[in-house]
């Protein structure tokens, strides 16, 4: 179980990272959250563990706010993201 929490640590933090240096257009927005639900199998599976889970979650969350418009943004941070995510990630993601 520990490397799969390790595994999926790092898939995050990979995909943040890489996620962050670029521009995504909405058209962009939509392929790569159909991307990223290919990997609920994984990360969704029985028997995975709760943490496991949140960080895909929170993961699954940021992926989103390249689907929101502008006037829902704010709102969408404060009532999802920040329930689920550490606050320098969204940060360091939006800049």
């Amino acid at each position: 179980m520990r490397l799969l929490y390790n595994l999926t640590d790092r898939v995050v933090k990979i995909f943040i990272k890489h996620y962050s240096k670029y521009t995504v257009t909405a058209e962009g927005a939509i392929l790569l959250s159909g991307d990223i639900n290919k990997y609920n199998e994984l990360f969704q599976g029985e028997g995975t563990d709760g943490e496991i889970l949140r960080k895909y979650e929170s993961f699954k969350l940021l992926i989103n706010i390249h689907l929101m418009n502008v006037e829902g943004l704010e709102q969408y941070i404060r009532e999802h993201l920040l329930q689920i995510s550490e606050r320098d990630i969204i940060v360091s993601y939006l800049k």
